[in-house]
Order: C-alpha cells, then sequence, then structure tokens
C-alpha cells in the first residue's frame, strides 16, 4: 500500500529527529527548532507509538508489486520499531522505576544510544523513500 510506504518514511523521518533532537540541535543551530518539539511530551509519545504501529505492519503488509512477501521492507520496519521504542522509552522512564533490573539494562541500553539510533532512522527514511524498490530497503 502507497499510504502505508508513506507513513512509514514520514514517520521514520520525523521520529528519527526528535529521538536525535538534542544532537541536532548542538550541531546544526538552524534546526534548533526541532528540541522545542521534542519537548512535548504527547507528540513524542503519538510519535513513536505511530513508528511502532507502522514497523509492525510493515513486517507483514506487502507493497503491490513486491517480490518478498514478507522481508521486503525489513530495515525500515525494524528501525521504525526501533526509533518508536526508543521515543516510547525516554518519556515514560523519567519517573519509573518499576520492571525487572533486565527491563531496566534494556531501557538504559536504547536509551543510551538514542542520538544514533535516530540518525539512522532518518537515513533509513529518506534511503527508502529514495530507493522504493530495494529489497530489504
Amino acid at each position: 500500500m502507497a499510504q502505508l510506504y508513506l507513513l512509514s518514511v514520514v514517520s521514520l523521518v520525523f521520529g528519527g529527529l526528535l529521538a536525535a533532537s538534542g544532537l541536532i540541535s548542538r550541531r546544526v543551530p538552524a534546526l534548533a527548532g526541532i528540541a522545542d518539539f521534542a519537548e512535548h511530551r504527547s507528540l513524542v509519545l503519538t510519535t513513536g507509538i505511530v513508528s511502532i504501529l507502522v514497523g509492525v505492519l510493515k513486517l507483514f503488509v506487502r507493497a503491490p508489486g513486491d517480490t518478498v512477501p514478507v522481508a521486503g521492507d525489513l530495515l525500515p520496519a525494524i528501525a521504525g520499531i526501533v526509533v518508536g521504542l526508543v521515543l516510547v522509552l525516554g518519556q515514560t522512564s523519567s519517573g519509573e522505576t518499576g520492571g525487572g533490573e533486565a527491563v531496566q539494562q534494556g531501557r538504559q541500553a536504547l536509551l543510551t544510544y538514542r542520538d544514533p539510533i535516530g540518525l539512522a532512522a532518518v537515513l533509513i527514511g529518506i534511503l527508502h523513500f529514495l530507493f522504493p524498490a530495494v529489497v530489504l530497503l
């Protein structure tokens, strides 16, 4: 579906920009407005949830013309799920202490690499837009 493809590209780029907003605003002062968007909790949570849902749907829903039934958009799907998790966990982990030790370690591992994950999601989203027919991209 073309709609899911476009939603995937937009959620990857926008979610990646929100995830890496701290690094982007420090390195490129002209894009400091992205950090303002990243302060809105509801916007970040909504983007994270949409990225996760679109990533999961991209694992199973096949675009017209795809020759590979399941793994056609594997990299954008995984990137969407991961950047969505980073956004959601970044908003929910601020005051929560619940969960086991393994959950806390996993949460901390994802949030430690927030900036590289965000930049990778932006790159994957742009490449997915430019090269839609590549099998794993």
